[in-house]
């Protein structure tokens, strides 16, 4: 199933702004504005996008200055990005990337 199929009955052309992968969970927002959902998902434009992480541990200085930089995972590398220490709720480690 893909999120569009939530919207089968909606009788105009939906767009997701972004994606949720498989494993995640979270808000994926929809607009009938495509130009809209571009804007905000193509990289050309720069939009900056945030992600709430929910650590079981948490993340030693080194660990953090490595994702900072981009890592490798398979045979893609990730970009860099910001990691902000958010605080804690209950035994998880709450951060911003």
């Amino acid at each position: 199933r893909t999120v569009a199929d939530f919207f089968r009955s909606v009788p105009f052309r939906l767009y997701p702004v972004g994606r949720l992968d498989k494993e995640s969970t979270g808000l994926l927002i929809m607009t009938n504005d495509g130009d809209l959902a571009n804007r905000l998902t193509h990289p050309r434009y720069g939009e900056e996008k945030g992600y709430h992480v929910c650590l079981g541990s948490e993340l030693k200085p080194e660990e953090s200055k490595r994702f900072e930089k981009g890592i490798q995972i398979g045979a893609r590398s990730t970009l860099p990005c910001k990691i902000q220490y958010r605080g804690r709720s209950g035994r998880s480690f709450l951060y911003r990337v």
